[in-house]
């Protein structure tokens, strides 16, 4: 019973959760003011820097690097969705001289908050390398990149120094951007949160833009958004809910999200012309404990609705 009664008031977090944040995407006024709440209180949050960051960042360094990718000064890379700090696209260019374009739909940039991290980032980024990566090279290409993060003054001297270009479409299109001009494309925590009538579009794009032998590595959050502001939800919680039940009562623009599953995003790669070179999944064992998902969901294979992350790993072919 009191099982029961602690996932009812959850269950009724979860819905107050979602109807606030309908509530705020109801205007772009309202949308400015959820941002701008978030920017404020969350200053000090975007500034830490823990372990899962860090080992996101070396998942991606590594994959590039086992395809084979020269990550120098010739090479040009592309990040989709680089948030509060641009971490990840920082984290490479940390380890490399290659060019980084950073893409986004929404301006949530906050530059103090970006330096603290990013400078957390590279005192203990040299540790973190297994013992055959390590080189005196790499150690003092990190604290020459390091210096000039320290040095800069605001975002465009930061991207002067670094050789980064930002670029902001609130339409998440990636039309603007030359056939075969880049070597990779990557993002964390980005695809679960695009319109799921769009994903195949952006991935046709991705396979467009990048060079013949370019590659595209993802990692893709499945778990269910809402639960993170509640606690003991389970972590597939949207599975419940059809289609309708979803948009009509939990589906927001502020924390939309698409819930396609692993083997959604890989048969979209596939039907596009990717060649799949690896897929490293998360598993949540205890996630239908408390609920069948819904119809919609029931064609999916029990390790397809277990799965709350998927790194996926692609390479366009030559």
């Amino acid at each position: 019973m009191k099982k029961e009664n602690s996932f009812s008031i959850s269950s009724l977090g979860y819905a107050l959760t979602a109807w606030s944040l309908k509530g705020f995407s109801l205007t772009p006024f309202s949308r400015r003011c959820y941002r701008f709440i978030g920017k404020s209180l969350g200053l000090g949050q975007h500034s830490t820097l823990s372990m899962t960051d860090i080992n996101r960042g070396l998942y991606i360094y590594n994959s590039l690097k086992n395809a084979n990718l020269q990550l120098d000064a010739q090479s040009t890379l592309l990040e989709l969705g680089t948030g509060w700090t641009h971490f990840y696209g920082i984290f490479l260019r940390l380890c490399s001289d290659a060019k980084i374009v950073l893409f986004d739909v929404q301006d949530n940039r906050q530059f103090s908050a970006l330096k603290d991290r990013c400078l957390k980032l590279a005192g203990m980024l040299p540790a973190q390398f297994a013992s055959d990566q390590k080189d005196d090279a790499l150690q003092a290409h990190i604290e020459l990149v390091a210096r000039e993060i320290s040095k800069a003054g605001d975002f465009e001297d930061l991207y002067r120094r670094l050789g980064m270009n930002y670029i902001v479409n609130p339409t998440g299109s990636l039309d603007t951007f030359s056939s075969n001009s880049f070597d990779a494309v990557f993002s964390i925590d980005v695809f679960e949160h695009i319109d799921r009538f769009s994903m195949k579009k952006t991935v046709e794009n991705i396979y467009r833009i990048l060079k013949p032998g370019g590659i595209s590595v993802h990692q893709i959050g499945l778990d269910d958004h809402l639960g993170h502001y509640v606690p003991d939800m389970p972590s597939k919680n949207y599975l419940r809910f059809s289609d309708a039940a979803w948009k009509t009562w939990y589906e927001n623009k502020l924390q939309y999200i698409n819930r396609l599953q692993s083997s959604d995003f890989l048969e979209i790669f596939k039907s596009v012309g990717f060649k799949l070179l690896s897929l490293e999944t998360e598993q949540d064992p205890n996630y239908l404990l408390q609920h069948a998902p819904d119809w919609q969901f029931q064609h999916y294979s029990l390790l397809d609705l277990k799965t709350t992350r998927a790194n996926l790993l692609h390479r366009k072919p030559q």
